[in-house]
This record gives C-alpha cells, sequence and structure tokens, in this order.
C-alpha cells in the first residue's frame, strides 16, 4: 500500500486536544542506558503487528521488566484521518473494523498511561484475541477498565480524537508494520533485528551494569517477515 497522507488542517479544538493528550499518554522515560524506550507503531488486524506483540514485545517486557523497558504503544499504523464537521474518520489498511480495534486500544491506553504494565498486558491481551478489532470484556476486566467507558470512549468524538493523536505520531511515510523505534530514533538495523530478537536489541542499549540474567539467553530467530 502506498505511504498515507496526512491532511493539512483540522478543527483548531481537536487539533490542541490531540497534543495534549498525546504529551499525556507518551509514557516518560529520561534517555539513558539504564532504561530503554521502545515506540511501537502498529496495527490492529496486521498479522506481523500481532506476531511481534505476542512474541517479542511482551516476552522481552515480561523478561526485563519495567525497570529496563518503557514501552509506547502507536496503534495507528498505515492509516488515513480526514476532519470533518464533528471530528474525525479513518480509512485503515485492513478495513474499518482495523479502524475500531486501533481505536479500542487507544482509548485503553489513555485510561492506564500512569502504568505502562498494564498497557503492556491490555494491549498483549487484545493482539491475542481472534479479532482484536473486537472489544474484549475479558481484556478489560483485567485492566481493571470499565465496559461502559470504553464503549463510550470508542464510540464518541474522544476515541476520534485520540486515534487522530496516534496519526500525528505516524510518519507518513511509513512502509512497514510494525515499525519498532528505540529511544526516539528509528534505526533501520535495530527494526530488522527487533522483529525476531527484540530482548538483545534492547539489551545492547543498556549499560553492561544494568543488564538482567535475561540479556545472556540466547535467542534463534526463525520468524519470517512480510511486508502488509
Amino acid at each position: 500500500m502506498a505511504p498515507t497522507t496526512r491532511p493539512a488542517a483540522a478543527p483548531l479544538l481537536l487539533l490542541l486536544l490531540i497534543a495534549v493528550l498525546g504529551a499525556l499518554a507518551a509514557p516518560r522515560v529520561t534517555t539513558n542506558n539504564k532504561k530503554v524506550q521502545v515506540q511501537v507503531m502498529y496495527e490492529s488486524l496486521c498479522p506481523d503487528s500481532i506476531r511481534f506483540i505476542k512474541e517479542q514485545l511482551t516476552p522481552a517486557y515480561e523478561a526485563l521488566g519495567s525497570q529496563r523497558m518503557v514501552v509506547e504503544f502507536v496503534p495507528y499504523g498505515k492509516a488515513t484521518t480526514y476532519p470533518t464537521d464533528t471530528g474525525y474518520s479513518f480509512r485503515c489498511q485492513h478495513g474499518s473494523n482495523e479502524c475500531r480495534g486501533n481505536k479500542v486500544m487507544a482509548c485503553g491506553l489513555a485510561r492506564l498511561l500512569a502504568d505502562n504494565k498494564r498497557q503492556v498486558k491490555f494491549v498483549n491481551c487484545i493482539m491475542s484475541q481472534t479479532n482484536p478489532s473486537k472489544m474484549s470484556d475479558k481484556c478489560i476486566s483485567d485492566a481493571d477498565l470499565e465496559a461502559r467507558d470504553m464503549l463510550d470512549c470508542v464510540n464518541s468524538r474522544e476515541g476520534q480524537v485520540l486515534l487522530a493523536g496516534m496519526g500525528e505520531k505516524t510518519p507518513s511515510d511509513i512502509e512497514f508494520v510494525p515499525r519498532v523505534v528505540f529511544n526516539g530514533e528509528f534505526k533501520q538495523a535495530d527494526q530488522d533485528q527487533a522483529l525476531s530478537n527484540l530482548i538483545h536489541v534492547v539489551c545492547d542499549k543498556l549499560a553492561p551494569s544494568e543488564r538482567l540474567p535475561a540479556c545472556e539467553r540466547k535467542k534463534n530467530p526463525t520468524s519470517s517477515w512480510f511486508f502488509w
């Protein structure tokens, strides 16, 4: 699919809301060799996104913990945002259901912004469902979220603003999903290795004194990756 474009203008109030909510939703971490920030740009129905979160991201986070790794989730990918009179509409790479799934996670992440561990657990739960585009009662309950509140967010302007904010964080020329960024800097070599060996990319960016025993474990990459 060709790289997406962003609209040139949007309602001023909604743009301000996007800026504020985006700043709040991003996990805060000082870039140093004691902790690595991992930003993951993904899509709810992208097979590679599902596999990466289930097989790489979650195991790495569980092995290293929040003391060594902070994750920022950006559910949007190769989508396009269109300003409307009442908010925003979206076109997503894998259809309207994917837009809804992205919105579900954007709403949940905003409500869990103070707890990165719960964010990781919530996203992994959603992406492990048979259909990640649907709201999962189990995932919502396990994250101590309110089902009614989540539904209201997904179906309202709030969900639109949150998802549009994810779009503002996503490069307009993104070519591959998931896109993995470390400490605010994208490097293709890191991306390539992270898809099959994320924990070692993270460990390599930690000071030797900060590396945990999990960093010494070897993993033979066996996954095949495709462009979606």
